[in-house]
């Protein structure tokens, strides 16, 4: 089977979008209006990203069909009066969702104003597959797909009118090039293009049972390394995308296709900069070997705990001996490590929060992420909870928040949104994790404040943008410097830092605004690692598009 690029598929789509009515400039008006309105018309909303690759792929098989599709990203603070604007401009005949449980309140939102307005809606994603019923009934919902989407779709959008709010069990395509074949609106266009990033998956869901996790609820898919590695080309061809962003739990499945992948790119020219998930039982010297041939910088972690009485909870499949291990090789080949912990587990005590302390200690990441465990419906864990009494039987998903934001230790913010488990010291979980972040931020301070005191020989300014950033200026401005000009952000934030750093600590650091008549630094501290984004994005703009030809010290990483 011939294996379509990226290129093709965008050329092919934009025929097929002008043979299905969007563009008749040809023909006499009144044919052109009757031509467009007999064609049915697709709303595929999502609510995790502002791309979405299942929402692409399945767009991509509606307009094969010959549907007029649209993508519409429901961010989370959408106003009723927003998604009716949404629902009412499109006009769709047919409203697509795809969901996660995190999703659910805001797509009972969207589902029920679209009904509201007698648009037929379907809904699909992993808790649609694990979860049917509590979908099917609120009464929003004219079909509930379980499963794969993929292998139904086409019967959908075929028989839509008839969905009177039931259950459809999915299966696979059995064209596997469906699974790769991407639809992206033209903001989605403008987007990938303006930020030179792309989403992508090189497999749907995941081969592995980690018992907490609701990924590994669906039919594993590996796609064609080769389809994955050319897509990326033709992205970068015709998009000028340079930054990767995996988003499957698993793109090191095995060194071999990372091998191809990189041997596919490579030939091809590319020197784009890759971000990604991998376990740390897969990062064997081979492993990281191909990675930074590809020109890997960094990678996260799910590490979670490092007792292997909580690992072995988990289902990890990995000890903690073994995080170690792989800790001291990433280390060995010069590539950053992020981790991801979990805090408010049944069963952890302090003697495991201790030995996770540690490792952090120890390794120094120079990324931690915390995240309290909320128990995900059809996963293994959440089953433990109600068979152990963690958790009621009775309970409604209504009554707890199933997402809950990283690096976020307030206590008070957690009790308010979560419906948290029963026999869980959920104290000792917030005071380990603000533990373990005030290590952390205490090994990056010691960094920053060691590079500033090397740039404050002379007069100097710091350099960075993010929420990272303003740590670093909220650490930088509880000491007196004496060369100090000020902080620049180098990029577009709006009043976002403004208002952060005159809450936190007003006046100790100036805005910096490279003005003419005002002081030039000859030294600049960038908070960025000394990578591809500080060769593509931010030396040149210190160097070109600032004139600044001192020296620049580089403080984003810990080795």
């Amino acid at each position: 089977m011939k294996t379509k690029t990226l290129t093709e598929n965008v050329n092919s789509l934009s025929i097929r979008q002008q043979n299905n009515g969007l563009r008749c400039s040809d023909k006499a008006p009144e044919q052109c209006e009757n031509e467009v309105n007999s064609v049915p018309r697709l709303m595929f909303g999502f609510f995790g990203d502002w791309i979405s690759y299942p929402a692409s792929i399945l767009s991509s098989l509606a307009i094969k069909k010959g549907w007029k599709v649209n993508l519409c990203y429901f961010a989370e603070n959408l106003s009723e009066t927003e998604i009716i604007g949404y629902l009412e401009q499109d006009n769709p005949d047919l409203l697509a969702l795809t969901l996660m449980t995190c999703d659910r309140g805001a797509a009972f939102k969207v589902a029920k104003l679209a009904k509201e307005r007698e648009i037929k809606v379907v809904v699909g994603g992993i808790h649609a597959g694990i979860c049917p019923d509590d979908l099917i009934q609120t009464g929003f919902f004219d079909g509930v797909v379980r499963g794969d989407g993929m292998g139904v779709f086409e019967d959908i959008l075929d028989g839509y009118k008839e969905l009177k709010g039931e259950i459809i069990v999915g299966k696979g395509h059995p064209d596997i090039s469906t699974y790769y074949d991407c639809y992206y609106s033209e903001s989605q266009k403008n987007q990938i293009i303006k930020t030179k990033t792309l989403d992508t998956l090189s497999m749907l869901d995941c081969p592995l049972s980690c018992s907490f996790c609701a990924t590994n609820t669906k039919p594993f898919i590996k796609l064609p390394i080769e389809a994955v590695a050319q897509n990326i080309v033709d992205a970068h061809r015709n998009y000028g995308v340079e930054d990767i962003f995996f988003r499957d739990d698993l793109f090191t499945l095995s060194s071999e296709r990372v091998r191809t992948f990189r041997q596919i790119v490579q030939k091809n020219g590319l020197d784009c900069e890759y971000h990604l998930h991998a376990r740390g039982d897969r990062l064997n010297d081979e492993m990281l070997s191909e990675l930074k041939a590809l020109g890997v910088e960094d990678m996260n972690i799910g590490i979670e705990s490092l007792s292997d009485k909580i690992l072995n909870l988990l289902n990890k499949g990995v000890t903690a001996e073994q995080h170690y291990q792989m800790a001291e090789r990433v280390a060995r080949y010069g590539m950053g490590l992020g981790i991801h912990l979990l805090f408010g587990l049944p069963t952890q005590d302090r003697e495991d929060y201790e030995k996770t302390l540690d490792f952090v200690r120890q390794v120094k990441p120079y990324r931690v992420l915390c995240h309290y465990f909320v128990p995900l419906p059809g996963t293994a864990l959440f089953q433990y909870c109600i068979d152990n009494g963690y958790l009621s039987a009775d309970h409604s998903l209504d009554d707890y928040c199933l997402f809950i934001q990283a690096n976020k230790p307030d206590f008070k913010g957690f009790r308010e949104q979560t419906g948290f488990l029963s026999n869980v010291d959920y104290e000792m979980a917030v005071d380990y994790m603000k533990k373990t972040l005030d290590i952390h931020y205490e090994q990056v301070g010691n960094v920053i404040l060691d590079a500033a005191e090397k740039a404050d020989q002379e007069s100097w300014i710091v350099v960075g943008a993010g929420d990272y950033f303003y740590r670093v200026l909220e650490r930088l401005g509880q000491r007196k410097w004496k060369n100090l000009l000020g902080f620049y952000n180098y990029m577009d934030t709006e009043s976002k830092g403004e208002g952060y750093l005159s809450h936190i600590f007003p006046h100790s650091i100036p805005e910096y605004r490279w003005l003419e008549d005002q002081a030039q630094p000859k030294n600049i501290l960038v908070t960025k690692h000394n990578g591809r984004v500080f060769r593509r994005v931010i030396e040149p703009l210190i160097r070109d598009e600032k004139g600044f030809s001192g020296q620049i010290f580089s403080a984003a990483t810990l080795g």
